[in-house]
């Protein structure tokens, strides 16, 4: 059941688990045509984020990644999208891993904003609707504590930001794009959540940094999120994520109370303690001027809850 809500009410999809396709390019398979709604090519499906989107949309919607698909290739491009000929594409490709991204920014850059501008440019009769990260906004204005809307200039504070935001340029050129930004996705075993969850569960610390402001994001409600946004004709920027201001310490301690683990297992720290490669914004949280808003973090982890049990 959704749990996403407009103006209008509680919107509701289907989250039955539905077949995922080879990803090969050769045997990808565009399945019945004869659907009610648009035929959606969900690009990088092996991830968090496109597993969502195929659990949720219908039978006739395509799941593709490598080796079926490279982002970075303008021929595979080429070939997919000629092949599906997609009503609209939602690429949830991406290097997730910052600090990756800040020691290979040719390898960030290749993929988030060199193939993300090939795909734009192959989307003239297709929807694109492509991921951005809260981390476009640096948040070192003293004491801020005012979320950050769509329209608000960006600050990149590493190569993975950076990159989002060509990415974000390279989309919009297209008139008939949508890019999302969001924080601190989670959802089944994967994310900051399932971590933080999997290690207290067992009696072990957890180090939750507390000089990073942004918030939790179940993926489950971004998918609902981003549906409702393309049922509503929604285009250009919009920000979907949790609605609380939450570091990762709070966020933790959330997890804790919810499975009723021992909040004593957090330990407060910077990421100067942790020392890691790439800066971390101080506060970056997102709001929305759109009238689609998340559900609470509390909510949202006794959904989660009852998916891994």
């Amino acid at each position: 059941m959704g749990r996403v809500s407009d103006a209008g009410g509680v919107r509701r999809y289907n989250h039955g688990m539905r077949r995922q396709p080879d990803t090969d390019a050769a045997s990808v398979s565009a399945g019945p045509s004869g659907g009610s709604g648009p035929r959606t090519l969900v690009i990088g499906c092996d991830g968090l984020l496109g597993r969502e989107f195929l659990r949720t949309l219908p039978q006739d919607a395509i799941g593709v990644d490598l080796p079926g698909m490279d982002m970075t290739s303008m021929r595979s491009i080429d070939e997919m999208l000629s092949r599906i000929k997609p009503d609209r594409v939602i690429n949830c490709a991406a290097i997730t891993d910052v600090d990756r991204c800040e020691s290979d920014p040719a390898a960030a850059y290749r993929l988030h904003r060199d193939g993300v501008a090939m795909l734009a440019a192959r989307c003239s009769s297709a929807v694109l609707v492509s991921f951005s990260t809260d981390h476009v906004y640096d948040g070192a204005r003293a004491g801020r504590a005012v979320p950050f809307l769509e329209d608000e200039v960006t600050s990149p504070v590493n190569v993975y930001a950076r990159s989002k935001v060509e990415g974000e340029r390279a989309a919009l050129a297209l008139s008939d794009s949508l890019v999302v930004r969001t924080s601190f996705l989670f959802g089944d075993h994967r994310g900051l959540v399932p971590w933080v969850w999997s290690r207290m569960s067992r009696g072990l610390e957890v180090s939750a940094v507390t000089d990073q402001v942004s918030s939790a994001t179940f993926v489950t409600d971004l998918v609902e999120a981003v549906l409702l946004a393309l049922e509503r004709g929604r285009r250009g920027i919009l920000h979907a994520s949790g609605p609380e201001p939450m570091s990762p310490f709070d966020i933790a301690g959330a997890v804790a109370r919810c499975l009723g683990l021992e909040e004593s297992l957090i330990v407060p720290v910077s990421w100067a303690d942790i020392g890691v490669g790439a800066r971390r914004p101080g506060y970056s949280f997102l709001s929305s001027k759109s009238d689609i808003s998340l559900p609470s973090l509390e909510e949202s982890l006794q959904v989660w809850r009852g998916r891994i049990e």
